[in-house]
């Protein structure tokens, strides 16, 4: 799937910071979000209660013609977002940026990656390697303000590879390792303000 011209692997993630007993990183807001006090980075929480927060929800970045911004990303999942009175109250969500990787760097930041915790349990053996905050008590039915989850597989940015502007950046967060899709694909995103 991945038109980069090195393995999927490429660029390993690495270990998100741990948090300290007076500022941890990741803080769970109680309303369906999590704040990174890091990055300035405020992230959708994931569920698995069947809302537009679930999942297993799996959106397009593009039709395909030529790769614009107008697949369900964009006319669905984020239209629900911003639509008011907006989703925890604001109305400027988005996909996350990626650098990039292999040489081809994208000039933006590296919003998706800062989520890589290849030091999390179980990391890159069925478990996803991502924080205790993203991947926390998920059980069927369970909705945003009461757990996280992640699907440890795929996830699509906002960002362009410049060699094929029919793909977008990706994580997988199963191994922790940063790759490429096609923007038609049905693939799974998370947002962030």
């Amino acid at each position: 799937q991945s038109s980069l011209p090195c393995p999927g692997s490429c660029v390993p993630g690495t270990p998100a910071p741990r948090p300290t007993a007076t500022v941890p990183r990741f803080v769970d807001n109680g309303d369906g979000t999590i704040s990174d006090n890091q990055a300035g980075l405020m992230w959708e929480k994931k569920d698995d209660a069947g809302g537009i927060h679930d999942k297993d929800n799996l959106y397009t970045w593009s039709t395909g013609s030529p790769y614009n911004p107008e697949g369900t990303a964009f006319t669905s999942f984020l239209a629900t977002l911003n639509t008011p009175p907006c989703f925890a109250g604001h109305c400027d969500w988005r996909l996350p940026t990626m650098a990039g990787c292999c040489g081809y760097p994208t000039g933006q930041a590296a919003e998706l990656e800062s989520i890589i915790d290849t030091g999390a349990a179980g990391c890159g053996s069925g478990s996803p390697c991502v924080p205790a905050a993203f991947n926390t008590s998920c059980t069927l039915g369970c909705s945003a303000t009461g757990c996280s989850c992640i699907v440890s597989n795929d996830y699509c940015s906002g960002s362009t590879l410049s060699v094929t502007p029919g793909n977008a950046w990706s994580v997988n967060f199963g191994g922790g390792y940063v790759g490429n899709l096609g923007k038609t694909f049905s693939l799974y995103m998370r947002a962030v303000r």
